[in-house]
């Protein structure tokens, strides 16, 4: 067969047909990629015009005073886990405190000195256990003052039973008493 020049430019023009259409077609995706990158890259500057400097100042300013408030609590906290106390001291404290009350003091007596982790930090302890008679009423009032008296202890039980003598009432009060050495 024989090509003549007409079959000739009608086969380039064919050629350069198929080429526009799909050169054209990738200008179309890319033109759409370019309008969406375009549109992500708006709307992260809106984003990041909104976040104002002064406001995060503002925050990072309470967040330190925060933190300051924050040490200082847990420097008194362990200023006061730090005023140690033997079982004579407080043997005396408890003594001295529970003057005014219409109770006797049976009996006090102590383990001694051991060791707790308390909330993660080993504490020293110091148990005490009180046997108490009297009124009921004095007996129960003294239980807050043990609390007040040693802001490092804890009350673990008290436990009044009536005696069978009239109004007098037996009491048994256990506390423990943290104290912090450390740093």
């Amino acid at each position: 067969m024989k090509h003549n020049k007409t079959t000739f430019i009608i086969l380039g023009v064919g050629a350069f047909l198929v080429a526009a259409i799909v050169l054209g077609w990738i200008y179309l995706q890319k033109l759409d990629e370019q309008q969406q990158i375009a549109s992500s890259f708006s709307l992260a500057q809106k984003k990041l015009a909104a976040i104002k400097i002064d406001d995060l100042n503002a925050s990072k300013d309470l967040y330190t005073r925060q933190i300051s408030q924050y040490n200082s609590q847990i420097t008194d906290t362990k200023s006061k886990l730090s005023s140690s106390k033997n079982s004579l001291d407080a043997t005396d404290d408890i003594l001295a405190a529970a003057k005014p009350f219409n109770f006797k003091i049976e009996q006090i007596s102590s383990a001694g000195i051991g060791t707790e982790s308390y909330s993660g930090v080993n504490c020293q302890t110091l148990g005490i256990s009180l046997r108490l008679n009297g009124d009921l009423s004095a007996i129960a009032n003294f239980v807050p003052v043990l609390s007040q008296m040693f802001p490092t202890g804890v009350v673990t039980s008290t436990k009044i039973d009536k005696t069978p003598l009239n109004d007098v009432y037996q009491g048994q009060i256990n506390l423990i008493i943290y104290n912090y050495k450390g740093k």
